[in-house]
């Protein structure tokens, strides 16, 4: 459950890229962030940095946004760029301020939202594009039952995905760099119930398929998530209700 924000909104968000066709260096990027429909916060425009020095300015694309249900509204930007160079470039967003009283981490309204994807340009391989998450990372969990979620990702190049949790990071204006939010931690922790069968102490995990389980949710609120498939890197929000 949350109250009415009007100063801080953001709840979850992933970027995607896939190389420009006939093109070695030139990549489109889609950066998909989920808002708070109850904040008065518009988020018309988004900036995007490549990864190079770069980075770009650009509308949200069309109106009426789509609204994903959950008081969530979808908002979506196009972004293309020529990188100079073959290299590992990281792109990254962020942008105040997450959603308030996010459980897992400290004064979560004070605290920038920011993702990041990984793109590796290496002429002797064939072209990479990132993942594509098919499942929105907005979702809704029970107390005392067992939370499931995947996220739906494919790969268009057809590389084996693999998966890991990460720390939720934010973006540090004094050192210019992410950095982990300040007294994050995993969610089964914040309130250490039982499992679902009372036989041990509350899990989280994510397999090799990207299936998250949660066993057992004990405390309601909302809760911020980031995992890792290869070079793709999105952020969670899981709201109990």
């Amino acid at each position: 459950m949350h109250s009415n924000s009007f100063a801080t909104h953001i709840r979850a968000g992933e970027i995607t890229a896939v190389r420009v066709p006939g093109a070695t260096l030139s990549y489109r990027f889609t950066l998909t962030v989920y808002t708070d429909s109850t904040s008065t916060v518009e988020n018309p425009t988004a900036t995007l940095h490549f990864g190079d020095g770069n980075q770009q300015e650009v509308t949200r694309n069309g109106d009426p946004r789509p609204i994903l249900g959950n008081k969530t509204w979808i908002n979506t930007y196009n972004f293309t760029h020529t990188y100079s160079a073959s290299r590992t470039y990281t792109v990254y967003y962020f942008e105040a301020n997450r959603n308030e009283n996010v459980l897992n981490m400290s004064n979560s309204d004070q605290v920038s939202f920011y993702i990041e994807t990984q793109l590796t340009i290496d002429p002797s391989l064939p072209p990479n594009n990132s993942p594509v998450l098919t499942v929105p990372p907005v979702d809704l969990a029970c107390t005392n039952r067992i939370w499931y979620h995947n996220p739906g990702a494919t790969d268009t190049d057809g590389d084996s995905l693999s998966y890991e949790f990460v720390a939720c990071r934010t973006w540090s204006e004094a050192s210019g760099r992410a950095v982990n939010c300040p007294d994050f931690v995993q969610p089964e922790t914040v309130f250490p119930g039982l499992n679902f069968t009372g036989t041990g102490p509350a899990t989280l995990t994510i397999d090799r398929r990207g299936n998250i389980k949660w066993n057992t949710p004990a405390k309601i609120g909302q809760y911020n998530l980031a995992s890792v498939s290869y070079t793709h890197l999105r952020a969670h929000e899981t709201v109990l209700d």
